[in-house]
């Protein structure tokens, strides 16, 4: 079974063949056609139905819980996980002599396949393919607090300590601001709709600030 006939079977889609051969080649194999192009345009496309999907869904939702959201959804990590539960990866075009498909590579053809299916169809049908595939489920989130904690206890023999700033906003619909501190110092902040998330987002912080990026490689 190819490309095509696999779409066909298990999405009802018709995509141009143009397109879905660009979409699957890797630059190393072609390129002057290759997915780089169409990438550009899945990236956006993604980019906003993603974000309308969560506008609506999430009408409650503070900007940066949505920003966050968003970005947990379009990330590569997500878009390759996704891409590899599609059992797509076996169709991607790469110069023989190179081992290039990872992460990166899986996320980029995922995003090109949109562009592909957009260019091929219209936008209603685009919106239906990532609604089934990358909505359908919960993003992949990165475990930031354990990555953190991990390496705090590596280097420094203790475990960060999370401190609840403040919270803002009616008992329905509350913010939390929560920082990080690691050797008495403060080293990330961040804000969610819940203590887990603003922790969260405090660890993320953290792993990128002067002293992380110091002292843990």
């Amino acid at each position: 079974m190819n490309i095509s006939e696999f779409l066909e079977k298990e999405f009802n889609l018709q995509v141009k063949p143009e397109y879905l051969k660009d979409a699957f080649t890797h630059c190393s194999c072609d390129h002057q056609h290759s997915y780089e192009v169409l990438e550009f345009l899945g990236d956006a496309i993604i980019d906003f139905v993603v974000s309308e999907h969560l506008y609506h869904k999430y009408p409650n939702y503070r900007q940066g819980d949505l920003s966050s959201l968003k970005n947990a959804y379009v990330s590569g990590e997500n878009l390759g996980i996704i891409l590899e539960q599609l059992n797509l990866e076996s169709f991607i075009q790469s110069a023989d002599n190179q081992n290039i498909v990872n992460q990166s590579v899986r996320a980029d053809v995922y995003e090109s396949l949109v562009a592909a299916i957009y260019l091929s169809n219209d936008i209603a049908i685009t919106k239906e393919f990532i609604l089934k595939t990358l909505l359908a489920s919960k993003p992949v989130f990165t475990d930031y607090k354990s990555i953190l904690q991990e390496e705090v206890q590596k280097r420094f023999h203790h475990c960060p300590v999370y401190i609840r700033e403040a919270e803002f906003g009616p008992d329905h619909d509350k913010t939390f601001y929560v920082s990080v501190k690691v050797n008495h110092q403060k080293i990330g902040m961040g804000f969610g709709k819940s203590i887990k998330f603003a922790e969260r987002e405090a660890a993320r912080t953290a792993l990128t600030s002067e002293l992380m990026i110091k002292e843990v490689k």
